[in-house]
């Protein structure tokens, strides 16, 4: 759409005016009267609860940019991948000045799929045919009044007189508390007290954890078509590949980058539409296998060509990285085309190794007998959530690592029934969800006498996995998920570029050859390490959005230079709620006003 070009909203349609309504039948006056009367109540709740919040010190504010995101969305387009049908949203932040309060000139036209990895033409006379608007960012109630008796709590999303410009409000999560020293490492945060002789690393709650996890892929969005076509599905029934010598591993890379992966009669997984798989009783562990096979925007375009299969691409594993979508938005003014086929921004790639990770299915046992095999894989290192669904325990174990210590603890998956299951790795810490709540673990269910600093090897192209062994079970809604990646970075760039390997990549096929080639993976996990130290009243402060955050780690490189951390007397308070996400629009026209009740929530 022109940059000059106004649209002039149409009637909704299938809502007649109440002049039509009137003259009308009774049926469509009652309807007009019920929209109306949904609207004003909309209305005046929030024009009550902005009142009452202020009342009792709090506050409203609105969310500018995607430093946030996607745990808060700043100014944003809504896509649904045409391809597989992934709901997803891109920034649209450069549209806007929030300074100036101007829009820029410059708009929003494509952005990428985390799923499938399409990257989608959204400008005008795109293949759609479809209008994506860009909607406000949320809007949030802030408490105000907690940080009267207590300091803000590590990891909680807070509101903040930017110090650089204290008529500027900036919202992230305080990470760093004051007489602390914090240290940025393999993407994780280190903690270390006044009194303390090393670092710790700094975990999150139950509710934190789950609202923090980014999504890598879920197997719900794997069109059938895709499939057809040549490309390669992320889980495999095949066998596990076990690595015991440099032939076997070079074998297996041979096989995983051919896409020839062997399968066996002897094998306990069966799948007719790759969505789900059912298991059948076998007394050896069978191994169904996640796999990062991540298309590029080249093999998208054999795609469309049709030629795909016949120019026998490869779409090989390749190592889980801190891409995210919502940074992949293409602009009008930077728009890189070849071929007809758009070209996402250099940043977007997300080039750091993320080794945190989670599984999530719903599994469903048939039979109340044998055992469900949770894997999770980072730097080399197996860890393992083994289900017992006779007796309901679940054991956990680090294969060949006999420091840990082997631990079972009791939990509601026995015998017949269905379950919502996470099992995750994260902050050199093992993780359990059923159904949402966390299952309490023993406190030596941290990785100790594991080294932080690990190289990925070839087991790291398969990092999720899921066993059965003598069990009949279902798993549906098969998910991979991974920690946010904080990038330890002082100088105002969105890569590690000082790590060793020198990893600067400027396309999507480069980053393919660096990251599911194990001989260039030397020296991966000596990342950089950066640390900042507080004192009385000062807190550290990051965005979720790592990679496009101006936070703690930039200020004091950007004019006007101000310190690093955020000055008590700065804080205004810890945001607690989406009160008004952007608005669904009335039928027919292009005014967002119709509540968004599916995005209204807690902030966590």
């Amino acid at each position: 759409m022109s940059k000059n070009k106004t649209n002039q909203p149409s009637s909704p349609k299938n809502v007649p005016t109440l002049s039509e309504a009137i003259s009308g039948n009774s049926s469509d006056f009652e309807k007009t009267l019920a929209f109306i009367r949904e609207i004003v109540e909309t209305f005046a709740i929030a024009f009550i609860l902005a009142f009452l919040f202020r009342t009792f010190e709090g506050e409203l504010y609105g969310i500018p940019t995607g430093s946030m995101a996607p745990t808060l969305m700043g100014r944003h387009k809504d896509f649904c991948c045409p391809e597989c049908g992934y709901q997803y949203q891109v920034s649209a932040s450069e549209e806007f000045n929030a300074n100036t309060n101007t829009f820029t000139g410059s708009y929003v036209v494509g952005g990428t799929c985390p799923q499938c990895r399409y990257t989608a033409y959204i400008g005008d006379n795109n293949p759609q045919q479809k209008k994506y608007p860009s909607f406000r960012g949320d809007n949030i109630l802030v408490n105000k009044y907690t940080l009267n008796f207590r300091q803000p709590q590590r990891w909680e999303p807070t509101v903040f007189h930017y110090p650089g410009d204290p008529q500027t409000c900036y919202i992230k999560r305080v990470v760093g508390l004051k007489n602390e020293t914090i240290q940025l490492h393999n993407g994780n945060v280190y903690i270390k007290k006044t009194d303390d002789a090393d670092f710790q690393i700094a975990r999150k709650n139950s509710q934190q954890l789950l609202s923090m996890l980014q999504m890598v892929h879920c197997n719900d969005f794997v069109p059938q078509k895709h499939l057809e076509a040549g490309f390669p599905t992320r889980w495999h029934t095949d066998s596990q590949l076990i690595l015991n010598s440099e032939q076997q591993e070079t074998q297996t890379l041979k096989i995983l980058h051919q896409n020839e992966i062997p399968q066996t009669d002897s094998n306990g997984w069966q799948t007719k539409d790759h969505a789900s798989f059912q298991s059948v009783s076998t007394p050896d562990v069978s191994w169904l296998n996640y796999r990062h096979c991540v298309p590029t925007i080249e093999d998208w375009n054999q795609y469309k060509l049709g030629t795909f299969a016949q120019s026998h691409r490869i779409i090989p594993p390749q190592l889980i990285t801190d891409f995210t979508a919502y940074n992949t938005s293409i602009s009008s003014d930077n728009l890189k085309v070849k071929d007809g086929v758009l070209f996402p921004k250099e940043y977007a790639l997300g080039v750091n190794w993320v080794r945190d990770l989670a599984v999530e299915c719903e599994l469903t046992s048939k039979k109340p007998q044998g055992a469900v095999i949770l894997e999770i894989v980072g730097g080399g290192v197996a860890f393992d959530c083994l289900l017992d669904l006779e007796n309901g325990t679940a054991t956990f174990s680090i294969p060949g690592h006999n420091e840990f210590q082997q631990m079972s603890i009791d939990t509601p998956i026995q015998g017949v029934g269905t379950w919502r299951i996470l099992f995750a790795s994260i902050d050199d810490e093992l993780r359990l969800f059923v159904n949402a709540k966390e299952i309490e673990l023993p406190e030596h269910s941290g990785f100790y006498n594991l080294p932080a600093e690990r190289d990925p090897t070839i087991r790291d192209l398969t990092p999720a996995a899921i066993g059965v062994r003598n069990a009949e079970v279902e798993v549906k809604h098969l998910t991979v998920k991974r920690d946010i990646y904080y990038i330890a970075t002082d100088g105002g760039y969105n890569r590690e570029v000082d790590r060793t390997h020198q990893l600067v990549v400027s396309n999507e096929i480069l980053l393919r050859e660096v990251m599911s080639n194990p001989t260039k993976w030397k020296r991966f996990g000596e990342t950089v390490c950066v640390e900042w130290t507080l004192e009385q009243g000062q807190y550290f402060a990051m965005g979720d959005n790592t990679a496009q955050s101006q936070d703690s780690r930039l200020w004091s490189r950007v004019s006007p230079y101000p310190p690093y951390y955020v000055p008590q007397k700065n804080l205004v308070g810890h945001a607690i709620f989406v009160h008004w996400p952007h608005g669904n629009p009335i039928p027919g026209t292009e005014l967002n006003v119709i509540p968004n009740v599916g995005k209204i929530r807690f902030i966590h």
